[in-house]
């Protein structure tokens, strides 16, 4: 007459309880065994998972007498299975991304020929037009063109695998050039970027490119979660992103961050950060 609850402990909830049960009398009804895997329960409100099987038990006339319950608790191997998949997800990802990375290094190498022609040409024409009512034009022309280039080379110098040495740097020039990956992007998406970097700040010994990279995750990180808290908010809502970099008050650390109005972070992902 004992049920799963006594069987199983405490910690089972009545939904589960009466889930099993209904399972065990199944299997007496039908004098059929049941073997169930991965069952999804609930013990003291944390979902567990069990494999669970229900064999009826005979007497010596072959009439069931009663039923032979046992539970495993996979938990910890369903789990070790979602990150391993999980794991494999981020990993071809990671692959994606790193021939994508070769991919817009060899364009951008293909590029620069063009550019350099273009450049060459634009500025001939600045010494033909100066003095002249249409060399506003051809400056404008000549400062676009400077504008490809440097974004051209910062996305080289962004993908480029062999890193440069550690050396003291001043922080604010990865941080302008990460951010020079998203002015055009955070005006598509309505995006507000406020920058507060420090005037005068000391020089820091950092791998550049490495650093880079950590600033444009944060931005990639920081456009995605106002652009998803967009879609749930108000008409009234400005999606915005600060970049602030600044002295402590004792001048002796600096303090870089990357702050947004988006949706945040689920206390799972809390969890695994740093």
């Amino acid at each position: 007459d004992k049920n799963s609850y006594d069987l199983i402990g405490l910690g089972l909830e009545k939904s589960a309880i009466e889930h099993l049960d209904t399972l065990s009398k199944q299997a007496i009804n039908s004098d059929k065994p049941y073997f169930y895997t991965k069952m999804e329960l609930f013990f003291y409100g944390k979902k567990t998972y069990l494999n669970a099987s229900f064999i009826p038990l005979h007497n010596a006339e072959g009439d069931v007498v009663g039923i032979l319950c046992s539970y495993e608790n996979v938990t910890r191997k369903v789990k070790a299975e979602e990150e391993r998949k999980q794991l494999e997800i981020h990993l071809m990802h990671t692959g994606r991304l790193t021939a994508m990375g070769e991919m817009a290094a060899g364009i951008a190498h293909e590029m620069n020929q063009p550019l350099a022609i273009i450049n060459s040409a634009s500025d001939g024409l600045l010494n033909y037009l100066k003095g002249t009512e249409r060399h506003q034009s051809a400056k404008r022309i000549a400062e676009q063109i400077a504008r490809a280039t440097s974004i051209i080379d910062n996305m080289c110098s962004f993908v480029r695998v062999d890193h440069g040495p550690v050396k003291e740097i001043n922080l604010k020039k990865p941080i302008e050039l990460a951010l020079s990956f998203f002015n055009e992007q955070f005006r598509i998406h309505g995006i507000l970027l406020i920058l507060d970097l420090a005037e005068y700040i000391p020089l820091v010994e950092v791998d550049p490119q490495k650093f880079e990279q950590i600033v444009v995750n944060l931005m990639i990180n920081a456009r995605y979660s106002v652009d998803q808290k967009a879609k749930i908010a108000d008409k009234d809502y400005q999606k915005t992103v600060s970049v602030s970099l600044q002295c402590n008050n004792s001048n002796d650390a600096l303090i870089f961050k990357i702050e947004d109005n988006g949706i945040g972070m689920k206390q799972n992902v809390l969890e695994r950060c740093l």
